[in-house]
């Protein structure tokens, strides 16, 4: 099963740390990383990787369609193709 999700949505002010108190209740966060441009600004896109494909999974169904600061969250499993 899976444990790496994409985030989609969120304030263009989070920061990693942010990102990372989101998920926390959910479980261990292994790793964040928020998606930016050239200029170093929020594409409002991350990805995050729990310890534990459960805790990914309850992660995704609480959170998916949430609002955060007024902002819907889409929250999609991580998938490896390459080329798109």
């Amino acid at each position: 099963m899976q444990t790496k999700l994409i985030v989609d949505g969120f304030p263009s002010s989070f920061t990693e740390q942010d990102l990372k108190v989101l998920l926390v209740p959910f479980g261990s966060v292994l790793s964040v990383s928020i998606a930016r441009d050239p200029q170093g600004e929020s594409l409002r896109m991350g990805q995050v990787e729990m310890a534990l494909p459960e805790e990914a999974k309850q992660a995704k169904e609480k959170l998916h369609l949430s609002y955060i600061q007024g902002k819907m969250l889409l929250v999609f499993w991580q998938t490896n193709e390459t080329g798109k």
